[in-house]
């Protein structure tokens, strides 16, 4: 399983690659934030001007954001139809903002998947016709 952000960055030493069965350990490089900088805003963009990666991290995180929102363009329901209005309302609706510290619970309660949910852009019909898709 797939590591948060804030363990990658707070790992340096640690950090993992597995390839075709194969687990290797590498060293996360200098130029990448620690994971109390990657939390702060203030200090994020200090580091990064500072380490001469604005420029890059921006276009980064922009390339994401449209990955993001092509997904949350696509039907959520296996049989649901592909609707253009619908798909555009939801991408209208989609919000940007900073990724938080996970909390430290073992599990997500329902609570926080109808709240990730909401927060795609995913209205309450299309939660529920993906609850009822299952």
């Amino acid at each position: 399983m797939a590591e948060n952000t804030f363990t990658t960055l707070a790992n340096r030493q640690g950090f993992k690659v597995t390839d075709k069965g194969t687990e290797l350990t590498f060293t996360l490089p200098e130029w990448l934030p620690t994971d109390e900088v990657y939390e702060s805003e203030e200090a994020l963009i200090d580091f990064c001007a500072h380490h001469e990666i604005t420029h890059a991290i921006m276009q980064a995180g922009i390339r994401a954001m449209i990955i993001d929102l092509r997904a949350c363009a696509r039907p959520s329901g296996k049989n649901q139809q592909w609707e253009q209005s619908e798909a555009q309302e939801r991408i209208d609706n989609f919000v940007c903002k900073p990724q938080e510290r996970p909390k430290a619970r073992g599990k997500a309660t329902p609570e926080d998947a109808l709240a990730t949910l909401k927060a795609s852009g995913m209205s309450a019909e299309e939660i529920l016709a993906m609850l009822s898709a299952g």
